[in-house]
């Protein structure tokens, strides 16, 4: 019908708005840091000119993982593709926790709970993006002042890395279509952040991808 089609047209406008939003941070994140070093003699600073060049690289590979997760959230059937190595989980969430004290969210405590000593074989950028992924939901829909807290053990050789926060917490009816394909759990709050249900569905796409669960 046509409301069907406009509601259609509606969510790949809003996917493609998204999408482009999310990929100018890096972008304009990378352009800075080599900019400074062209312009505020950062080049000539061996230390300086490491810290940007490495803020380059993170952004690049924040990108290349934005790419991979556009393909794998919109064509349908496609599983991500990972390259496997040795992750370090501390390291990895300071990156993840950096990045978003640097955002300004002055509001937004993040604890870390994790060995420095803990790895685990896994995609770093496609993990890396599942633990941005789930952070983000909490900072949109946790309220303020809100606690994050990131943590990983492991038993048995099993590892468990736990997103969690003091949050409302979501009415136990729309749990089992969390992690369905633009599913939204429904709000009459028009001020609440608008989202495109594919967070989620990305998550348990790369998660069982590493024959995990989600």
């Amino acid at each position: 019908t046509m409301f069907q089609q406009r509601t259609i047209e509606q969510m790949r406008r809003d996917f493609t708005h998204n999408i482009t939003h999310e990929l100018k941070t890096p972008i304009s994140v990378a352009v800075a840091a080599t900019d400074a070093m062209r312009n505020f003699s950062a080049d000539a600073d061996i230390e300086r000119r490491s810290r940007y060049l490495e803020i380059v690289e993170a952004q690049l590979s924040q990108l290349t993982a934005m790419v991979e997760r556009i393909l794998t959230v919109s064509v349908e059937g496609r599983q991500a593709k990972l390259s496997i190595e040795q992750v370090a989980l501390r390291e990895m969430f300071e990156q993840v926790t950096e990045g978003i004290q640097l955002s300004g969210n002055d509001d937004v405590t993040l604890n870390i709970d994790c060995d420095t000593t803990l790895t685990v074989a896994a995609d770093p950028h496609h993990l890396k993006s599942v633990v941005t992924t789930l952070i983000d939901n909490a900072l949109k829909y946790g309220g303020r002042p809100l606690t994050v807290t990131i943590s990983a053990t492991k038993i048995d050789g099993t590892t468990e890395i736990r997103v969690a926060d003091n949050g409302c917490g979501i009415s136990r009816e729309h749990l089992p279509h969390l992690f369905e394909k633009f599913y939204r759990v429904p709000s009459g709050d028009l001020q609440r952040p608008r989202g495109y249900g594919l967070g989620l569905y990305y998550a348990r796409q790369v998660i069982e991808a590493h024959r995990g669960e989600i």
